[in-house]
């Protein structure tokens, strides 16, 4: 009858999206959007990435590839910052724009990141789940989860991969629709993008992501006594080894700068205990801020909203194939962050580098989203599991509580932290339950209704409620995050206080050509009170400069690397030795 329910019914799939997608990137990126404000978000953003794309900038309008690197004393060159992105080309957008236009053309690439993140996934999810509701629901779980949004502060690079892994996931699940060929073009493009523009040790966690994921659906054909799908598999191996070769421009500098500067291996007791995830923060699941660490971001950061991590762990009361990957994969990773013998593992196959695998746990969302839109599906089709639901809801919804209560009214840290502050620590943990609990409460409550309202468009209200539930908890979340970083998300200054300074520097180093090393001392690189010797960098690989370096500076102790991101020099001498 043309009401505005049936019209409502009757939008695409597509269009649906569309809607959710720029509401959402409007409300995130609104201060850009209404007040011309660029992104700055938290520090190591400010001071570990904006800085070059000044050097990128002059560097691309002078045909010139930038090696050194006026930001580090020590004389690295660019190519040892595994975050190093010059030739990834939705960059060159930015690099090729005039100088006035850099602040608000980085923003405008991390908007198409964020949207392509998105869609990506929003294509996986309506292929595994085959309900284009919960594709959208498991679509925001993904894209507002603090894995993302802690992406999305930092920098392109690191967004970036959390853009090609639904990206090629999807490739690989619909292998049968196209060629051979086709999908040896597509996923080799995708993995190369992946490579140029990701941060490095990210980008590994996720190539072993899809490989795993491959190896997966060839031997998950849905026709009976089918044999393993070789074809799809060695698509997947020979698009990763072209797109190898084609990021060789950019990682074979990189291995070479690098390898002569690793004066050590890490032990592996030492190297659980720097990177270790204790038990009890595994609640975070449910209580993403309920302990306090010094880098949020290194540990268990897996949470993605309340409906999420109720609603994925009832499947595991539920056997089905299509589950199995995600299930597995997020225990798999748990296992590994906690310290079980899976950890020395990864230890061995990353070459014994201080990486801080608590980095994993970045992958757990994904698995998440796909496990709430299965179970969504399968709760409004079902009434049996409908009620199981419930009951396990209840249940651990008691066991989280206890659980919380216990820890609260523990005295001291139940999880040692440098700089623990306890009255701080309380104010969190209480707001953090009482956060839990409305939101807890309100998703049992929604599914009473469902179960008992003889209302004819319940489902239909019932849907439109989580969706509204998922959207207000993980905004609220998002906007948490976002006040408790060093820096405001938006700003109406850009990039940094020191900016002049930093483009004489960027001037220095484009007219001296190659091999000239420089300086850049300011309270955007180094705060004016030592110099960064870039051990902090975002991949264990590089983690120490050269040899003679470190020495003068660490001696006769070493300093670990999250303690490490800006010493000063132990004597004047030092200073003026280095």
């Amino acid at each position: 009858n043309g009401s505005f329910g049936e019209k409502l019914r009757g939008l695409s799939p597509g269009t649906v999206f569309i809607i959710v997608i720029i509401s959402v990137i409007f409300f995130i990126f609104f201060d850009f959007f209404t007040k011309g404000y660029v992104m700055d978000g938290i520090s190591d953003r400010r001071n570990n990435v904006l800085p070059y794309y000044y050097i990128f900038l002059k560097s691309f309008k002078h045909m010139a590839v930038p090696q050194w690197n006026p930001f580090l004393f020590c004389g690295n060159t660019l190519f040892s910052n595994s975050t190093y992105s010059f030739f990834y080309p939705l960059n060159w957008l930015i690099w090729s724009l005039p100088e006035s236009y850099v602040p608000s053309a980085t923003t405008v690439v991390l908007v198409i990141h964020f949207f392509f993140a998105g869609y990506f996934v929003w294509l996986l999810l309506q292929e595994l789940v085959r309900d284009r509701f919960w594709a959208i629901c498991g679509t925001l779980v993904y894209l507002l989860s603090p894995t993302v949004m802690l992406s999305l502060f930092s920098n392109t690079a690191q967004l970036s991969a959390f853009v090609y892994l639904p990206a090629i996931l999807y490739l690989i699940y619909t292998f049968n629709r196209r060629s051979v060929l086709s999908n040896l073009i597509l996923q080799t493009a995708a993995n190369a993008l992946l490579m140029l523009g990701g941060m490095l040790q990210v980008v590994i966690y996720v190539i072993g992501f899809n490989m795993l994921f491959a190896l997966y659906c060839g031997f998950s054909r849905e026709e009976p006594g089918s044999r393993f799908n070789v074809r799809l598999f060695l698509t997947a191996v020979a698009s990763l080894s072209f797109a190898v070769m084609i990021a060789a421009i950019r990682y074979i500098p990189f291995y070479l700068s690098t390898s002569g500067n690793v004066s050590f291996k890490l032990g592996y007791d030492e190297f659980l205990k720097i990177n270790i995830t204790a038990l009890p923060a595994l609640i975070r699941l449910f209580l993403p801020e309920f302990f306090l660490f010094l880098n949020r971001g290194e540990y268990f950061q897996a949470y993605a909203g309340i409906v999420a991590a109720f609603w994925a762990l009832y499947t595991f009361l539920v056997w089905d194939k299509k589950t199995f990957f995600w299930k597995m994969t997020a225990v798999v990773i748990t296992l590994i962050v906690i310290g079980t013998p899976l950890a020395y593992l990864h230890y061995f196959l990353t070459g014994k580098n201080n990486l801080a695998f608590g980095r994993l746990a970045w992958f757990i969302p994904v698995c998440l989203s796909v496990l709430l839109s299965y179970t969504g599906k399968l709760i409004v089709e079902d009434k049996k599991h409908l009620r199981r639901l419930i009951i396990f809801s209840l249940s651990l919804f008691l066991f989280v509580m206890l659980f919380a209560v216990i820890a609260y009214s523990h005295d001291g840290p139940l999880i040692p932290a440098p700089g623990y502050d306890e009255i701080a620590a309380k104010q969190g943990m209480k707001s953090d339950i009482l956060y839990f609990i409305i939101f807890s409460l309100l998703m049992i409550g929604s599914l009473f209704f469902l179960l008992l309202s003889r209302f004819r468009q319940r489902a239909s209200v019932f849907k439109a409620f989580i969706l509204a539930m998922i959207l207000l908890d993980l905004l609220v979340f998002a906007e948490r995050y976002n006040d408790s970083t060093s820096n405001p998300s938006f700003t109406p200054e850009p990039f940094y206080k020191s900016s002049p300074l930093e483009k004489g520097i960027a001037d220095l180093f484009e007219k001296s050509n190659r091999n000239f090393r420089a300086l850049g001392f300011s309270d955007g690189t180094s705060y004016s009170r030592g110099i960064s010797l870039n051990l902090y960098a975002s991949s264990g690989y590089e983690s120490t400069p050269p040899l003679y370096t470190q020495n003068l500076y660490s001696y006769p102790s070493f300093l670990p690397r999250s303690m490490a991101r800006h010493i000063t020099p132990r004597s004047l001498r030092a200073l003026e030795l280095t």
